[in-house]
C-alpha cells in the first residue's frame, strides 16, 4: 500500500472514531455545550483539508457528512432528547466516512 493511501486510511478510521465520540458526549445534558465546539472543530479540520484530498471535498459524500455534522453542532445547542435522531445520524456519517474511504483508498495506484 503506497504512502498515501495508508495516510488516507489512518485518517478516515481515525475519523469514524471522532465521529462516534459524539454519541457519549451527547449523552450528558451539561456536555452538550463542548459537543457543540467538538463538532466545529471538525468542521473547521474538514476545511484545512489539503488540496490533494480535493477528490473528498468534491465528493457527495463529503457534501451529506459535511451537513449533517453541521446538523449535529446545531442540535448540541438544544436541551432537547433527541438521541434516536443524533444516534441516527452519527452512525449514517460513520457509513458516509467508510464510503469516502473505500474511494480514495481504492481509487490510487
Amino acid at each position: 500500500m503506497s504512502m498515501y493511501r495508508q495516510a488516507i486510511e489512518d485518517y478516515m478510521n481515525k475519523l469514524v472514531n471522532r465521529v462516534y465520540k459524539i454519541l457519549p458526549l451527547y449523552e450528558k445534558l451539561e456536555e452538550r455545550r463542548g459537543l457543540f465546539k467538538y463538532i466545529q472543530s471538525l468542521l473547521f479540520e474538514f476545511d484545512g483539508l489539503p488540496d490533494f484530498m480535493s477528490d473528498f471535498k468534491n465528493s457527495s459524500e463529503f457534501i451529506v457528512l459535511y451537513a449533517t455534522l453541521e446538523s449535529l453542532s446545531d442540535e448540541a445547542l438544544f436541551d432537547d432528547d433527541n438521541k434516536e435522531v443524533v444516534k441516527r445520524e452519527v452512525f449514517k456519517c460513520i457509513r458516509l466516512i467508510e464510503k469516502l474511504k473505500d474511494k480514495m483508498v481504492g481509487d490510487q495506484p
